[in-house]
């Protein structure tokens, strides 16, 4: 178990049309400022069990996008 506050950015590549990794950005460096070490796990389809998360950001995509990633966000 780590002491990294861990946060999960799923489907980067595939819903991030709004610039939604600056997200990420925003909150590790709000955390780096308050002392707190961070992880980013970033989950593709197919990928491992995105699984101990502290915080999970999903990003927005078109609907094409949001279909092709549905069934492994469902499978986990």
């Amino acid at each position: 178990m780590s002491d990294a506050l861990r946060i999960l950015h799923l489907y980067p590549e595939e819903l991030g049309i709004n610039g939604d990794r600056g997200n990420v950005t925003v909150l590790v460096e709000r955390a780096r400022i308050r002392g707190i070490r961070t992880e980013v796990v970033r989950h593709a389809p197919g990928g491992g069990d995105p699984s101990d998360a502290d915080l999970v950001v999903v990003g927005s995509g078109p609907l094409t996008a949001q279909r092709a990633v549905l069934p492994d966000l469902v499978a986990h």
